[in-house]
C-alpha cells in the first residue's frame, strides 16, 4: 500500500478528452438557459449562451453527456464490491480469487493474481483484526478497511478501489493508504463485537455509527 489512487480525477479526464474530440463549429445554444447538468463525481457544466461545453456546441444532446461521463454498470461495481468486502471479511480466499480474472491487476497488494494469494494471507496474518466496510467518494463506491486499534476503537488503514467490473468479476482491485481519501471518504465504522464474515448490508442498514 503507499500509491495514491484518484478513479475520479481519472475518469474525468478520459471522458473530457472524449467529448473534446467531438466539438463540432457552429453557433453556440441560443436558448438563454444556464441549467446546471449534473456529472455525477463533483463536475458540473452550466448550458449557458456562449459557453463552448454546452451540449449543442458539443453536438451532444444533455443525455449523450450524461451516458459519456456516467456509464451504466454502478450496479455491477457495488455487487462486486460487496463481494469482495464479504469474502475478505470471512477469510475466504477461495471466493476472492472467483471475483477475480486471469489478467486482474492489484495495484498495492500484490500487483496481479499470481502473487495475490500469499499477499493477502500475509495481511491477514499480520493484521488479523482488518475488516471491509462500504464506502463512498462522491457517488463512487468503494470499500474502506479498518483495524481494531488499542481492542476497543476502529482505525481507518487503507481504501480499496474497484474497476472494470463485468460479469460478476474486478478487472482492478487497488488499495491505497492516501490520507487524503481516507480522510474524505463516508463510510460507518463497524461494531465492536462484529464477527468476521459480517455481512456488507449490516454496516448500510442502521447496524452500526456513522464515522
Amino acid at each position: 500500500m503507499g500509491r495514491s489512487f484518484d478513479p475520479r480525477q481519472a475518469a474525468a479526464e478520459a471522458q473530457l478528452d472524449r467529448i473534446d474530440d467531438r466539438r463540432v463549429d457552429g453557433p453556440p445554444d441560443d436558448s438563454g438557459s444556464a441549467d446546471e447538468i449534473d456529472l455525477t463525481d463533483g463536475m458540473h457544466i452550466e448550458q449557458a449562451d456562449a459557453d463552448l461545453t454546452s451540449a449543442a456546441a458539443l453536438g451532444l444532446t444533455t443525455d449523450e453527456i450524461l451516458l459519456e461521463l456516467d456509464p451504466p454498470g454502478d450496479a455491477e461495481l457495488i455487487d462486486c464490491a460487496e463481494a469482495f468486502a464479504e469474502a475478505y471479511n470471512a477469510r475466504d480466499l477461495d471466493s476472492l480469487l472467483e471475483l477475480l480474472r486471469e489478467d486482474s491487476e492489484m495495484p498495492g497488494l500484490g500487483n496481479d493474481i499470481d502473487n495475490l494469494p500469499e499477499a493477502v494471507e500475509d495481511l491477514w496474518e499480520r493484521r488479523p483484526s482488518t475488516v471491509l466496510t462500504r464506502g463512498d467518494l462522491d457517488g463512487r463506491v468503494l470499500a474502506v478497511m479498518w483495524e481494531l486499534g488499542d481492542g476497543s476503537a476502529w482505525w481507518r488503514v487503507a481504501t480499496v478501489h474497484f474497476d472494470d467490473c463485468s460479469d460478476g468479476t474486478i478487472g482492478v482491485v487497488e488499495f491505497s493508504d492516501d490520507p487524503g481519501i481516507l480522510e474524505e471518504v463516508s463510510t460507518v465504522s463497524p461494531d465492536v463485537d462484529l464477527d468476521e464474515g459480517s455481512r456488507w448490508e449490516e454496516w448500510t442498514d442502521g447496524a452500526v455509527d456513522e464515522a
